[in-house]
């Protein structure tokens, strides 16, 4: 997830890389709610020192023996207040989390840029592609013989098609994986 201070001081880098990925996002939105968030914590802070004043005052006040049930009432009205705006202060964190969680990491400079797959650079090779006598099955179609599925959540949350690997399927991996290493 990125800072959202990072996101703020290079707004204009991270919009670039995020649209190089193919991906749109509400920026705008993202640096509204964090000015409202700063509104509210500047609110919040404000009574708080009022709060604090107040409380000084009633127990001068106190000590000379005056009535303080009016300065005590307005302290009870803030903490109502504070109490509203503390809560709306916690959605608005979790709304901007919630985007945050959204964007996706930037792309390094060095990384060339492609509108999908198919237009990756083969950077280097290594070994021969293996030769098979029989047309070998994709990865979707093995993981749907063992039950296994093509989960929406993890395209979402990933940006790239993963297959949920269930219990038997996991069981094979792991018992060709002690076959091949004699363990």
């Amino acid at each position: 997830m990125l800072d959202l201070k990072f996101i703020i001081s290079n707004l204009e880098e991270v919009k670039e890389k995020t649209k190089a990925r193919n991906y749109s996002f509400d920026f705008d939105c993202l640096i509204q709610k964090d000015v409202l968030r700063k509104s509210v914590i500047s609110e919040v802070e404000k009574l708080k020192a009022d709060r604090n004043a107040v409380s000084k005052q009633v127990g001068i006040l106190k000590r000379e023996g005056k009535d303080t049930t009016e300065l005590q009432e307005q302290v009870k009205r803030d903490a109502g207040r504070m109490q509203e705006l503390d809560s709306r202060l916690s959605e608005i964190d979790e709304e901007i989390r919630s985007m945050l969680l959204n964007i996706p990491n930037l792309i390094d400079d060095t990384t060339p840029i492609g509108k999908d797959e198919t237009e990756n650079v083969i950077v280097r090779k290594w070994g021969e592609p293996r030769k098979f006598d029989f047309e070998p099955k994709n990865h979707f179609f093995t993981g749907s013989c063992f039950k296994s599925n093509i989960s929406s959540e993890y395209k979402f949350v990933t940006g790239i098609s993963a297959v949920d690997i269930r219990y038997k399927l996991s069981l094979s991996h792991i018992y060709a994986s002690s076959a091949n290493f004699g363990s």
